[in-house]
């Protein structure tokens, strides 16, 4: 019987997903670019993301930065699992909670 590190041992069953199952909703489907070794990031494009995160989201908290990315790493590394977290920010109207 397969072991869920989550959930403990679980039937086999609930590893045989159908994606196109009427019971489920879901709005993935897949990523558009396929994966390339060679492919180098242009960090500058990045940076009011990042930027973003750690001052407005954040406060200009290193720690916050960190667990997000984490946090946004793992949603696109693993589509199909769930994470355990969810991101709740508070804050004054228009000050850049939705930005992302």
């Amino acid at each position: 019987m397969p072991y869920n590190a989550k959930t403990g041992a679980c039937d086999s069953q609930l590893n045989k997903f159908d994606w196109n199952s009427n019971e489920v909703f879901n709005k993935f489907n897949g990523f558009v670019h396929t994966y390339d070794p060679n492919f180098v990031v242009d960090e500058t494009k990045f940076n009011c993301f990042t930027e973003h995160i750690k001052h407005i989201w954040g406060g200009g908290r290193e720690d916050i930065l960190s667990y997000n990315m984490k946090l946004f790493a793992w949603y696109v590394q693993r589509p199909y699992e769930k994470s355990g977290a969810c991101v709740g920010l508070e804050g004054e109207e228009g000050c850049g909670k939705n930005t992302i």
